[in-house]
């Protein structure tokens, strides 16, 4: 995406952006959010605070449990590989567990 349709799309002055792009400010994370939910907007989904807040509860939620498992382990050493290993492998696995959310409830519903 464009800076200028990000500009356009968010509300935020393209020098702002590159402000925040340069000091890094921006992280991965946060600009692929931004783009997703362009994009989202862009093909006409709804992608508003609405839509979005029941998912960033749930992301909350995952964030605790991540962290309390991190804490468990008794050694920094074993932090950081639960840190890491959690942010690789479990991706996967709530994508595998949302879709199999999915297939559920279509099928309960449809």
């Amino acid at each position: 995406m464009r800076l200028a349709e990000l500009s356009e799309r968010s509300g935020v002055s393209t020098a702002t952006i590159k402000y925040y792009l340069r000091e890094g400010l921006l992280q991965p994370a946060h600009r692929r959010l931004v783009e997703s939910v362009a994009a989202l907007a862009r093909l006409g989904y709804p992608c508003d605070t609405e839509q979005l807040l029941p998912y960033g509860r749930l992301a909350a939620q995952l964030a605790v449990t991540d962290l309390d498992m991190v804490e468990e382990q008794p050694t920094p050493t074993g932090q950081i590989e639960a840190a890491v290993a959690l942010t690789v492998l479990y991706e996967p696995v709530l994508l595998s567990l949302r879709r199999m959310a999915h297939a559920e409830e279509s099928a309960r519903r449809f």
